[in-house]
């Protein structure tokens, strides 16, 4: 899946040795920008979390590079504290990849957003910090 002659990004234009760099393609590029005319005449709105089925966002644009000799079958292993989206990211693309992800956290106190990101990566990964 990782590709050293992959589709040309901006990136590679500014930094051409990372056409060298293992890369998988999670995302679909450029995500959509939307005009919000409702909210301002002259706000647009980028859309990163349209750009990836598996769970998108910036950190998915990382983790094209971070990710990009996983194989199926591979285990990753991700760190961070409860609620990390980070991790969650990390978790769903490397399922997508058919790869299995060692989740480890350490606890913390934590919004009902973060409470809910956490449910989901338990249901996704193992292993926590204490």
């Amino acid at each position: 899946m990782a590709s050293p002659a992959a589709p040309d990004i901006a990136l590679y234009r500014r930094f051409p040795a990372l056409r060298q760099v293992p890369r998988v393609r999670l995302c679909v590029l450029p995500s959509p920008v939307l005009h919000a005319t409702n909210a301002h005449p002259r706000l647009w709105i980028k859309r990163d979390d349209l750009n990836a089925d598996a769970f998108g966002g910036n950190k998915a644009r990382s983790l094209e590079f971070l990710l990009g000799e996983v194989r199926a079958g591979d285990t990753v292993l991700t760190i961070g504290g409860e609620g990390s989206t980070h991790v969650l990211s990390t978790a769903a693309h490397a399922r997508k990849l058919g790869a299995h992800t060692v989740a480890m956290r350490w606890k913390h106190d934590m919004n009902p957003g973060s409470v809910r990101v956490s449910e989901i990566i338990a249901g996704s990964a193992t292993g926590t910090l204490s």
